[in-house]
């Protein structure tokens, strides 16, 4: 999961104090007045944080979705895998003297390792074996129909991943988005404190900044 970096929590942070100075220290908000940034701008920077904290919540949920999605086909492979694997020792055994089924099925050599043409083994597998061949052999009809409903299901599983991870991205990407239109504010908010600060510099202690005595 992606969190806030430290430059971006610090951020966040240094906002927090300094708007809060600045809506609560009397000789504060008279300079910034002056300076045009009354208390209403000031505020301004509050809800922007406030966004950007809204986004960085939705942003974990969505991440914690997406992974939950991950994990779910992750599993579900696994569990598909696990029956492919029985199953396709009996095809290998039952077609065993069948050249046109053994490369039909692709019953000889590795299993590919990469996702979607791992899945189109499997597709290629239960779509064209015979039932009523395998079925002698410790192979019932009621295995295969639960294997092809396995395969629905990864499809599904598939999307929701994709959807999930397209929503957490979506989600990055707004917060990153806020993220950089409070970092704006914030450096200007803090030019101009500068300035409204020029005549009386250990104001600028109020807003964290450190003034040489």
């Amino acid at each position: 999961m992606k969190k806030v970096s430290k430059s971006q929590a610090y951020l966040l942070y240094r906002v927090q104090v300094t708007t809060e100075a600045a809506l609560t220290v009397p000789e504060l908000q008279d300079v910034l007045k002056q300076y045009n940034f009354p208390a209403k701008k000031v505020k301004m920077g509050q809800q922007l944080l406030s966004n950007v904290k809204e986004l960085q919540t939705q942003q974990e949920l969505l991440q914690k979705k997406a992974q939950k999605a991950q994990q779910n086909l992750r599993d579900a492979r696994t569990a598909m895998q696990t029956l492919y694997s029985s199953h396709l020792e009996i095809a290998r055994f039952v077609y065993r003297k069948d050249e046109e089924m053994q490369n039909r099925l692709e019953l000889n050599g590795s299993r590919a390792r990469q996702y979607n043409a791992w899945l189109n083994q499997v597709k290629k597998f239960y779509f064209n074996i015979d039932t009523e061949r395998v079925a002698k052999y410790d192979l019932p009809d009621t295995e295969i129909i639960l294997a092809k409903e396995k395969i629905d299901d990864l499809l599904t599983l598939e999307v929701l991943r994709n959807d999930a991870r397209r929503r957490a991205q979506q989600a990055s990407q707004a917060k990153q988005e806020a993220f950089l239109t409070l970092r704006e504010w914030y450096y200007r908010f803090m030019r101009v404190s500068k300035v409204a600060c020029e005549y009386d510099p250990q104001l600028m202690e109020s807003l964290g900044v450190v003034v040489p005595s």
